[in-house]
């Protein structure tokens, strides 16, 4: 590990973790830079803090795993070191996923994190869709990019001309505070969350109109136990 790494070199390597993998490339050549890239980060980002002590908002996420539990509970990451990626919104898949393309061409999928919108066979999956395809769909944004899932997809708060796209699907009643990574979001944005969840459910809003609604980790848990 560098003890004293540059400032633009954990930068750079942050930002590379964050738009790998490029689906553009051949297998082969994909392998060979996961594992450049792996060994680099492994030397570079475990110094980079911006105080000592301080772990990386993005670190590689290697292999997916079988269970998706978070691996601690801390407080989550501080935000202010977290970077920003802007670009147009292609295509919106659900609730809280989308594809985008950055302004160097480079296609990622965004996963907006803290919230956990209905699975596609759930009531109000389309409505959530719907509602932040209108919202999103051809349009810019910003993603604070706070990791990559075991999918590859980036993980973090999206806004559209300032506007929280999370919070604003939790408020319109059609998604919900994902509580299990809750430790991932700084405090204000959690408190913000959870408190409008519960605004969301009292008004019986969206999905909450429909008495107590499955949440959808719930959903897929009993879907994969009647896969096996």
């Amino acid at each position: 590990m560098l003890k004293h790494p540059d400032r633009a070199l954990c930068d750079e390597v942050t930002v590379r973790l964050v738009k790998f993998p490029d689906s553009r490339r051949p297998p082969a050549l994909m392998r060979a830079a996961a594992a450049g890239l792996l060994a680099l980060s492994t030397a570079v980002l475990p110094a980079c803090g911006n105080e000592p002590g301080e772990r990386p908002a993005i670190a590689a996420s290697g292999p997916a795993r079988a269970s998706d539990a978070p691996q601690h509970t801390d407080a989550g990451p501080r935000t202010a070191s977290a970077p920003r990626l802007a670009g147009r919104v292609e295509k919106v898949f659900d609730g809280d996923s989308f594809r985008m393309r950055l302004a160097d061409g480079t296609v990622t999928g965004v996963r907006i994190g803290g919230i956990d919108a209905p699975e596609r066979t759930q009531p109000f999956a389309g409505v959530s869709r719907r509602t932040l395809a209108n919202r999103i769909e051809g349009s810019t944004v910003e993603v604070e990019a706070r990791k990559r899932d075991p999918y590859g997809r980036v993980v973090g708060a999206v806004f559209r001309d300032g506007q929280d796209l999370g919070l604003a699907q939790i408020e319109a009643g059609l998604a919900w505070h994902f509580r299990r990574y809750a430790h991932e979001q700084p405090p204000q944005e959690r408190r913000s969350y959870a408190e409008a969840e519960a605004r969301a459910r009292a008004a019986r809003r969206g999905l909450w109109s429909h008495g107590t609604p499955q949440p959808p980790w719930e959903f897929r848990a009993r879907r994969r136990a009647n896969d096996r």
